[in-house]
Formats: structure tokens, sequence, C-alpha cells
């Protein structure tokens, strides 16, 4: 299943900023570096030997969907985290549990947007439906607004989480781009 989660989100020409930490900004081909034993990587393709800011973004197709805290800071389960997917009817494609406190859905589109602009317009209406579903089944909250960031980085399918403890990153299941 590890392999269909990198088929589905990423061509194999594709670049991708595979890193230890949060703070690692360089691309690589998808098909020369090895995923496994980093934490992260980043949710959309970059350009070519550079790196993972925003106006890199080669293909604005892949958007990161993460709500572990509501407005008040307190933790929202991860029972109730994939309740508000299931009920928004939100089509993703991949989900990922974090191995501490949260899943990680990724919608991948088909065909990625023109740019910036339609991805941020595209992310406010996902970040809006889940808002509203959050707040019918009574949970203030919606998703994190870090998430909004193209060139935002998500956790490794059986990657290690290094902090505050070691976890695995756990794929739950993959589909097909929407």
């Amino acid at each position: 299943m590890n392999k269909e989660f990198w088929n589905v989100l990423f061509e194999k020409e594709e670049w991708v900023c595979f890193a230890p930490t949060l703070r690692a900004t360089k691309a690589y081909q998808l098909k020369t570096k090895t995923k496994r034993d980093t934490e992260f990587f980043s949710i959309n393709p970059l350009e070519p030997n550079t790196t993972r800011l925003a106006k890199n973004v080669s293909s604005f197709r892949n958007f990161l969907v993460e709500m572990d805290g509501d407005d008040e800071n307190n933790l929202i389960s991860l029972e109730d985290q994939e309740r508000i997917v299931e009920r928004s009817g939100l089509p993703w494609t991949t989900k990922l549990f974090t191995g501490n406190k949260s899943m990680h859905y990724i919608v991948s589109l088909e065909t990625g947007l023109d740019d910036q602009m339609q991805y941020d317009m595209y992310f406010k209406a996902i970040a809006e439906i889940l808002r509203r579903t959050a707040n019918e089944l009574g949970i203030k909250g919606g998703i994190d607004e870090k998430c909004k960031d193209p060139g935002r980085m998500s956790r490794t399918p059986e990657g290690m989480r290094m902090l505050p403890f070691k976890a695995l990153h756990e794929l739950k299941e993959v589909k097909e781009r929407v």
C-alpha cells in the first residue's frame, strides 16, 4: 500500500521534499529518493532543484487536511476527526495516522489547479465545509489553517515520528484521485 500512496499523489518524474525535520527544504526527484526513514514530505510536487516554498510548487494538486485541535486548543479525538470527514462527504485520497493525535487526510485532484490563487480558494472551501460539519457535530473547530500552504509537509507512511516520542506513521487507506 505504501507504493500506492506515492503513485496516487505524485508522478514518477516529479520532485518532492523528503526530510527528517520540518526545517528541511530541498527537493529530490521522487524516483531517485528513498522515502523510508524520513519523517516528512512536501504534499505537492516541486520544480526541480528548488525548495518547498509555495512559489516552487509545480502542480497545485494535493490538499492536506488535519484537525486535531478545536478553537479552544482542546484535543479533537481521532474518532471525532474521522466523523467530521466522513459526515462532510469530503472525497479524500489518502488517510494516515501520525502515531500521536492526528489523522492526515490528503485530497488529491486528478488535474492540478492553475495557480496558488485557485488553490487557496479550494482550500478555503474545504476548510469551511469541515468547520460547518464539525459545528453540526458539536465540535468547535475545523481544519488546521497551517495546512493552506501548498508546500506544507505531512508525515510519510511507515516513517518514524521522533517527537514527543517514537511512533510509526500508519497508512490507513489509499483511494484514487478525485
